[in-house]
């Protein structure tokens, strides 16, 4: 069994984990009393689930570009699509019961599955693979795997964009997809995972960057006192790094 997905609840009581077995699938665990919880009518999910700022509300992405909004308890409070293709990542916004999700478009949602606005990251075919909303609520990142085209994949990029779904900024820094994006505790800095840890100002500007690897980086997060830095890999390796991107030491499990 592969556990791709986790994610805290606001009161750190409970931990949605997407598993990979014979079917891909989200529950909720109880951890002080070790209880699981289904999540009604769900039968699998892809990567993307997330507790939205109080923890009533769990938004948690399906194959067939579903999303799906549950109760702590597992009931579901809505359905809907939100995407042509699949979800692979969402996220609520940080003080709105709103939320983004990529694809191969962007999406922005109400918890009921009302459309705010829905468009495509550029004009030419690509899929985005993670998003991240800043904490104070007024932009959003998201990363992906590249323009696709007759001749390869190209032009793989982070992008900035404002809370209106307006381009802030694109960095085409880096030659494989990004993963995964986190902020650091106080909303500095951004870490991306693709086959080099980087490190971004608010701006968009590289601060730190490692030496590339063909082990790709898939997971990335950040210590709670934003001295460390955490990834996990394709190859299934977790390294920690400090804060400049100095690779500390490889951990066992």
């Amino acid at each position: 069994m592969i556990l791709s997905r986790l994610k805290w609840h606001p009161d750190s009581k409970l931990l949605v984990v997407v598993t990979q077995y014979h079917e891909v699938i989200a529950r909720i665990l109880n951890i002080e009393t070790d209880e699981w919880i289904p999540l009604e009518d769900l039968e699998q999910s892809s990567r993307g689930v997330d507790w939205n700022r109080t923890g009533d509300l769990l938004a948690v992405s399906e194959f067939e570009g579903e999303v799906s909004v549950f109760t702590p308890e597992g009931k579901r409070v809505s359905r809907f699509i939100a995407d042509p293709m699949s979800v692979t990542d969402l996220d609520w916004h940080p003080d709105k019961d709103i939320m983004v999700t990529v694809g191969s478009r962007i999406g922005m949602y109400t918890a009921q599955g009302d459309s705010i606005m829905a468009f495509k990251a550029r004009d030419k075919k690509t899929l985005l693979l993670c998003t991240e909303w800043h904490p104070s609520g007024e932009f959003f990142v998201t990363g992906d795997c590249g323009e696709f085209d007759a001749e390869g994949v190209e032009n793989v990029m982070l992008q900035f964009w404002d809370a209106a779904g307006q381009s802030i900024k694109d960095i085409t820094s880096g030659t494989k997809e990004y993963r995964n994006i986190r902020w650091n505790p106080d909303a500095t800095q951004l870490a991306s995972a693709s086959e080099a840890l980087r490190i971004w100002s608010v701006d968009g500007n590289l601060i730190s960057e490692s030496q590339a690897s063909e082990d790709l980086l898939w997971g990335v997060d950040w210590s709670p006192d934003g001295k460390y830095i955490i990834t996990s890999s394709r190859q299934g390796n977790i390294v920690l790094w400090d804060n400049k991107v100095k690779k500390i030491r490889e951990l066992e499990y």
